[in-house]
């Protein structure tokens, strides 16, 4: 075996314990605190290769490498699940259904399966999918995986207006016809999604980051939230009209 194919092998090795070790004392604090979860997602909108060198190709991804360090965050979901007699389910989380149905023809053909859910971004200003072709990604995922699949992060403007100096990343082109910025236009995009996603057969709607209100916190890109118009707290800090879509309302 060449020296430079070995030193990657055993950097991979080693990232994975690490990443094993890490996801397993997470689980194990949770669990003394008694706040075992009932998910875990191994990573986090893994659309590119995860934990990758900064350095590296965004899109270009070793599979190889890939499919070893996510089945090591697996297998430490499992194995703390079976230590500590609770069940965890893993979710694997992709940005953007249409980028979720190759990464997962991908890892299938890599070795990952050991998983229990397709977790989805679903924002319509980054994706060729609209809310009435939306159930056609979410079938064909879970019918070719044959795992459940959730939306677990999107997110609505309740208004184009901004509150600091922080730009927020939602604006005008964020909008869909007939789902204006307003606190009812993200309540009907949350109903109009849900009914989506259950058409497809899936079965979770997750918004993020419904508390990222304006503060004196920066980024590097400004002082505030680059959020604050889509969250479900309005800019004095109540509750917006899309807060009822989680009362059941």
């Amino acid at each position: 075996m060449p020296a430079a194919w070995l030193a990657v092998v055993n950097n991979t090795q080693v990232l994975g314990d690490s990443l094993y070790n890490y996801t397993y004392k997470v689980l194990n604090d949770l669990n003394n605190a008694n706040l075992l979860p009932e998910f875990v997602q191994v990573g986090n909108e893994i659309n590119a290769e995860i934990l990758q060198d900064p350095t590296k190709n965004y899109n270009n991804i070793n599979w190889t490498r890939n499919s070893a360090l996510i089945n090591r965050g697996i297998k430490a979901v499992r194995d703390a699940s079976t230590t500590f007699g609770k069940k965890m389910e893993v979710m694997l989380h992709i940005a953007q259904p249409e980028n979720a149905l190759w990464w997962f023809e991908q890892s299938s053909k890599n070795g990952i399966s050991d998983y229990d859910f397709i977790g989805l971004s679903y924002y319509p200003l980054w994706s060729r999918y609209t809310l009435e072709s939306l159930p056609n990604a979410i079938q064909t995922l879970k019918n070719n995986y044959k795992k459940r699949v959730m939306v677990v992060e999107t997110a609505y403007p309740f208004t184009l207006q901004n509150k600091d100096a922080a730009n927020n990343i939602l604006g005008n082109d964020a909008l869909i016809e007939g789902y204006p910025a307003t606190g009812k236009g993200q309540y009907d995009f949350l109903k109009a999604l849900e009914k989506s996603i259950a058409a497809g057969g899936g079965e979770g709607l997750i918004y993020w980051e419904p508390a990222w209100v304006s503060t004196s916190c920066r980024t590097q890109w400004g002082q505030g939230s680059h959020w604050d118009n889509a969250t479900l707290f309005n800019h004095n800090y109540k509750v917006t009209e899309g807060m009822k879509y989680y009362s059941g309302k």
